[in-house]
């Protein structure tokens, strides 16, 4: 359990704050944000992919034990590290070069990313390794 706290509080929530701080710059400046701004470019994507990998080499450190959700997290975890891997150098490349981009579907779709690489990622963390499955007795 303690694990879990610590990766929610120093990874999951650190990894938020500048995506805060752009909304608070924004609102202290005066400048009139929306809830998808800070978001609409595919920065939650990038958070998305360094939770998967987190939650893939977690996966790697639960030994033999829980092998058919060792796989199922496993295999989740990598397929969305790929799509939003992907999906964020698609976007880029069209941002970059001053093309439309649906900006509220991409900022929709990268909070559904994000959420469910979340869940991965806190259930594959929440399991114990066999190093401390070895330590409990």
């Amino acid at each position: 359990m303690n694990k879990l706290v610590k990766w929610l509080i120093f990874s999951v929530i650190a990894a938020l704050a500048p995506l805060v701080f752009h909304y608070m710059s924004a609102l202290t400046t005066g400048k009139e944000v929306s809830f998808l701004g800070p978001i609409s470019g595919g920065e939650l994507l990038l958070l998305s992919v360094a939770l998967a990998a987190v939650a893939i080499g977690e996966n790697y450190m639960l030994g033999n034990n829980h092998l058919t959700r060792k796989l199922i997290l496993g295999g989740l975890s990598l397929l969305s590290l790929l799509l939003a891997s992907y999906w964020y150098a698609y976007i880029s490349t069209f941002v970059g070069a001053s093309e439309a981009v649906d900006r509220g579907f991409v900022g929709w779709g990268s909070i559904i990313i994000y959420a469910v690489t979340l869940v991965l990622a806190g259930l594959t963390i929440g399991l114990p390794t066999k190093t401390e499955r070895q330590e409990r007795g």
